[in-house]
């Protein structure tokens, strides 16, 4: 299998996994988001308010936050910069590591500043956007990464 198709493939699987509503069996481009002041009635149940922020967004823009993925490869870049490897299979195996622990560290730089800061709703919703987004990207770089170091290692093994 070629690089491109294993991108390609990992790509189909993310778009799947955000877009496609399992439960009515059609793919979403759209979801609500904000804040729900949420109220009970025995006629309603649990419901949002009029005073409550709910905002349609398309799905793709949530999971592409670009100081995110500054950050990230920023510190994925100047981790492995100064590595001088002997073999490239290496090199991307363990750039893949580093990318998933710069997620994490940008995971949690993101969730100290929002949760050191004003506290409520909507800071909390942020703070955990910052937080899985972090993960998102660092998981996504490293699988690529690691897709990459497969690829190599499947060359390398068929040349002898």
């Amino acid at each position: 299998m070629g690089i491109r198709l294993r991108f390609l493939g990992i790509l189909m699987i993310v778009f799947v996994a955000t877009h496609f509503d399992f439960q009515s069996a059609t793919f979403r481009f759209e979801s609500p988001t904000g804040v729900c002041e949420e109220a009970y009635s025995p006629e309603r149940g649990f419901y949002c308010t009029e005073d409550s922020v709910i905002l349609q967004r398309p799905i793709f823009e949530r999971f592409i936050d670009l100081p995110t993925i500054i950050v990230v490869w920023s510190f994925t870049f100047f981790v492995v910069y100064t590595r001088r490897p002997q073999n490239s299979v290496d090199f991307w195996e363990e750039t893949s590591h580093v990318a998933k622990d710069a997620g994490e560290l940008a995971a949690a730089l993101g969730s100290i500043l929002a949760f050191t800061g004003v506290f409520n709703e909507r800071t909390m919703s942020i703070a955990f956007s910052i937080a899985f987004l972090g993960y998102f990207t660092g998981h996504l770089t490293g699988m690529c990464c690691k897709a990459y170091a497969m690829h190599l290692r499947r060359k390398q093994e068929e040349s002898g």
